[in-house]
């Protein structure tokens, strides 16, 4: 018997609104970004994240650490993108 990692992609739509959220409520919602526009940033962290045929718990913990540096490089703090919780640990 061989046993393998399964991937899950968490539930994009909640987690994409619960992820901007969490940016508006430290302040990234604001007269120069709109929540939607947030909510986007959150979307393709979570295409980078769970981009599907992931086996391996090495290559999630690595797609997840790119999404949350996509998310760095577009200024958010490492706080903020701790609390946009991409892993889904629900934090």
């Amino acid at each position: 018997m061989v046993a393998g990692w399964v991937i899950a992609e968490p539930a994009a739509q909640a987690n994409e609104y619960s992820c901007g959220h969490a940016a508006a409520a430290n302040g990234y919602v604001n007269s120069t970004k709109y929540l939607w526009q947030v909510e986007q940033d959150c979307a393709v962290a979570y295409k980078i994240a769970y981009p599907g045929g992931l086996t391996t718990h090495e290559q999630a913990v690595a797609a997840v650490a790119a999404a949350e540096q996509y998310l760095r490089s577009l200024g958010y703090d490492a706080a903020t993108v701790e609390r946009m919780d991409i892993a889904g640990h629900g934090t």
